[in-house]
């Protein structure tokens, strides 16, 4: 999807052309849509960001796109061996 759109943008303003350096085999070999930035990213700073506004169940919260429990729990887990997070999943002072 994102090569489409830079695509779209050679010739927006005035005329333009788009160079890919791969080939129209390897786009077609391409995921059509990119998986949004909340799957593939670290959650660790949202996990600070949701706890911090008071959510106490971090996996229950709702968001648009839901990232997988693995992911969250990694996150988790991440601010726990790093002192942010308590065991009873709240925010430590150096958390906070």
């Amino acid at each position: 999807a994102s090569a489409k759109q830079r695509a779209g943008r050679a010739g927006r303003v005035r005329p333009g052309k788009c160079y890919r350096l791969y080939s129209e085999e390897d786009l077609g070999r391409m995921e059509a849509d990119t998986a949004p930035e909340i799957q593939r990213c670290d959650l660790t700073a949202l996990i600070m960001t949701i706890k911090a506004l008071g959510v106490k169940n971090v996996l229950a919260f709702d968001l648009m796109s839901v990232p997988s429990a693995e992911a969250l729990s990694h996150g988790m887990e991440s601010l726990y061996a790093l002192g942010a997070m308590d065991d009873h999943a709240d925010l430590t002072e150096l958390g906070k």
